[in-house]
């Protein structure tokens, strides 16, 4: 048994006009379905939990986000899949982690990427350079 992700967002937040925020509300559904895709998935658990039949289609600039048609309010729903979940630590990372990427350019910071590839965990040397600077700001206040 699988668990899949989705959103339903706003037109708006469709078009990009209004971001999707880490706190919009996340639903998921265990699934015995097979596919191959999480959108395959989606549409099964539309499908059978509502005993109608959605006409919808998926946006071919956006592939993780399906147009449908709900037959009950005859509106248009818009929904972000996010895709499948195996483990409740997965769950827990992409609530609770955020993640940031630093480019480099190899010829003029030639000297940081010597130094991270040199340490051995990356992510603890740049958290205790960070504290470190906090710590120097609060002895100057």
């Amino acid at each position: 048994m699988r668990t899949v992700e989705y959103q339903i967002i706003t037109k708006e937040q469709y078009d990009g006009t209004i971001p999707v925020t880490r706190d919009h509300k996340l639903y998921q559904w265990q699934t015995n379905y097979k596919c191959e895709s999480a959108i395959g998935e989606v549409l099964h658990l539309f499908n059978d939990k509502n005993k109608d039949n959605w006409k919808y289609s998926v946006d071919d600039t956006k592939k993780n986000v399906i147009i449908a048609l709900n037959p009950r309010s005859n509106e248009i729903d818009y929904i972000r899949v996010i895709g499948f979940t195996n483990s409740n630590q997965q769950r827990y990372h992409r609530k609770n982690r955020r993640d940031f990427k630093v480019p480099c350019m190899i010829n003029s910071e030639s000297d940081i990427i010597e130094k991270l590839e040199s340490v051995d965990n990356i992510s603890g040397y740049i958290k205790n350079l960070i504290r470190e600077d906090i710590q120097k700001l609060m002895k100057k206040y």
